[in-house]
């Protein structure tokens, strides 16, 4: 019984060998798959990596140039005065500024910049820029009203022919005020405005603008004295020069501006925040 017993228990052993050796070897041609695997994943991965880093700064640097060109062109921007002071016109203008508006990276720019103090500037400047053209044409429209209700007031008895929308007659008076704001002296109407007989018209000196002509010297006359009423008159002086005091202040924080982009762009690889088109680490792994 025994020896039947144990030469079952062999026969046994024998039926699992094949089993056994069968396990064996697919446990080894798992691991030797593995290995080849891993072997071929590191070598794509020791090429693939380097390459799309390599690719990830180019697009980096690439998006950094942009912004820099958009910030070197705002360092142009400058408020000036108007070329034409009437109803229909800023009193002042931001040159270029509508420009870089346009460039499609503006916007990604701005996104960075809000990280930095003078964005705080820029906005002091925009609220400046609208607030002043807004008071500018309210004072303008009511300087136009007085004007228009003065010279219909007076009985002139002759043709003479006046600017008839006095919109030249605006813009001169104004260009006055200005240039009496910027001088700090008034040098009396004589100065501004001369009528001149032989051609019977009065126009303004520095531009040789004329706002009348023809009819009698005392209607011609009578213009230039309501005009001077308006150029010696102090509180519209004062309103003017208001103004364009505003006009320089405005002037003084773009240069602050300017002076606070200057070493953004000077080192634009270090540029602060993030924006919609930055590129991220990640991307490594899009295609």
């Amino acid at each position: 019984m025994i020896e039947n017993a144990t030469n079952f228990t062999n026969a046994t052993n024998l039926i699992d060998l094949p089993k056994v050796a069968l396990d064996f070897f697919s446990n080894h041609l798992k691991a030797l798959v593995a290995g080849v695997v891993g072997l071929v994943s590191f070598i794509i991965l020791r090429r693939w990596i380097p390459m799309k880093l390599e690719y990830y700064f180019k697009i980096k640097q690439e998006h950094f140039d942009s912004i820099k060109n958009i910030l070197d062109r705002w360092k142009t921007v400058k408020c000036e005065l108007s070329p034409v002071f009437g109803l229909d016109y800023n009193f002042i203008l931001l040159e270029k500024y509508s420009n870089i508006r346009k460039y499609q990276d503006f916007n990604y720019a701005v996104e960075h910049l809000t990280k930095y103090h003078c964005w705080d500037v820029w906005g002091r400047v925009m609220d400046s820029f609208n607030n002043l053209n807004n008071s500018a044409s309210k004072t303008l429209n009511v300087l136009y009203e007085t004007i228009s209700n003065r010279l219909n007031e007076e009985s002139f008895t002759s043709g003479i022919h006046i600017d008839i929308d006095l919109s030249l007659t605006l813009d001169q008076l104004v260009k006055i005020l200005i240039e009496i704001a910027n001088s700090g002296e008034n040098q009396g109407c004589d100065e501004y405005i001369h009528i001149e007989a032989q051609e019977k018209w009065a126009q303004v000196k520095d531009t040789g603008s004329i706002l009348a002509e023809k009819g009698s010297m005392q209607d011609l006359e009578t213009f230039k004295r309501i005009i001077c009423g308006f150029i010696t008159n102090v509180h519209t002086q004062r309103e003017i020069k208001d103004l364009y005091m505003q006009f320089e202040n405005i002037k003084k924080d773009i240069r602050t501006f300017t002076d606070q982009l200057t070493p953004i762009t000077d080192h634009i690889y270090k540029l602060k925040g993030k924006c919609k088109k930055c590129p991220h680490i990640l991307w490594v792994f899009s295609p």
